[in-house]
C-alpha cells in the first residue's frame, strides 16, 4: 500500500533518505544568483502516484502528514525518509568517517561515503550550516527505510532569492540508480518546498545529455523554460515547476 507523504520534526532525530540515479544542477555552484537564469511562465504539477492526500497538515505541506516534535524536520515518504544535513553528518562525510555517519544517521553507507557529485559542495554547506543558516534549504541525506542504507541526497541551492525561486539538486549512489529513487526523493522535496512562505517556483538546470534527469524533471511535472550555461557543464537545460496562486 502507497503512503503519503508524512512531514516530521524532531530535535534528536538523524538524517536518513534516498535519491535516484541523476543530478540537477550543479552540487558545486550553490552561490549561483538564480538573475542569470531565463524567466519561466508555465506551471507545472506533481504527477507521482507516491504522493496522495492526507487530510491532516501541520506544517505546510501540499499532501501528506505532519508531526511537530521538535526543530529538525523529516520528510517520508512510501519507501524513503530524508532528513537535512546536520553540521556533524557533514563533518564526517568529509572526514569519510562512515561509523560515526551510522552513529548520525542510523543507516549504512555501503553504496559510498559522500553522494556523487557533492564531494565538492560538502565544506560549502557546512560553512552555510555553521553560521546558522536554515538546514532545510540545504543538502538532504536519503535512506531507504527498509534497507537501512543512505542511497542517495537530495537538496537546493540556498534559500529562497527576493523572487521566492530556489534551485534544486540531487545525485544517488551508483548502485542504487534506476530504482526511482530520484524521482520519489525528489517528488517528496519539491512538493515540500512549493508549500513553504515565500516560494514561488523551483527550477533545476540539466545537462543536454543527461537523459535519466531529463525524464525525472518530466515525471515532477516540471516545464521547459529555456537555456543557459553552467561555468563547469557548458549548455544546460531550465526546468520550473511553479506553486499553485
Amino acid at each position: 500500500m502507497q503512503r503519503g507523504l508524512r512531514v516530521e520534526s524532531d530535535s534528536s532525530s538523524t538524517s536518513t533518505f534516498d535519491c535516484s540515479a541523476t543530478v540537477f544542477g550543479d552540487w558545486s555552484s550553490t552561490s549561483r544568483s538564480n538573475s542569470a537564469l531565463p524567466a519561466c511562465s508555465a506551471v507545472g504539477g506533481i504527477r507521482s502516484p507516491h504522493f496522495r492526500s492526507v487530510a491532516r497538515s501541520i506544517v505546510a505541506a501540499p499532501s501528506g502528514r505532519a508531526y511537530l516534535l521538535g526543530m529538525t524536520i523529516r520528510l517520508s515518504s512510501e519507501r524513503l525518509d530524508l532528513m537535512p544535513f546536520t553540521s556533524e553528518i557533514l563533518e564526517a562525510m568529509i572526514l569519510g568517517e562512515s561509523d560515526e555517519l551510522h552513529v548520525q544517521t542510523g543507516a549504512r553507507f555501503s553504496g559510498g561515503i559522500a553522494p556523487p557529485l557533492m564531494e565538492d559542495a560538502l565544506p560549502h554547506f557546512l560553512d552555510r550550516l555553521r553560521g546558522s543558516a536554515p538546514p532545510e534549504w540545504w543538502g538532504w541525506l536519503a535512506v531507504d527505510r527498509i534497507l537501512s542504507e543512505a542511497v542517495g541526497s537530495v537538496g537546493f541551492a540556498g534559500p529562497p532569492d527576493g523572487d521566492g525561486l530556489v534551485l534544486l539538486g540531487y545525485s544517488v549512489y551508483p548502485r542504487y540508480e534506476r530504482m526511482g529513487y530520484g524521482t520519489e526523493a525528489a517528488g517528496i522535496l519539491v512538493q515540500w518546498a512549493l508549500a513553504q512562505p515565500g516560494v514561488t517556483a523551483i527550477r533545476a538546470t540539466i545537462p543536454p545529455w543527461n537523459a535519466p534527469s531529463l525524464r525525472v524533471a518530466e515525471k515532477l511535472g516540471m516545464c521547459v523554460c529555456g537555456e543557459s550555461t553552467d561555468p563547469e557543464v557548458g549548455k544546460v537545460i531550465v526546468f520550473e515547476i511553479k506553486a499553485k496562486a
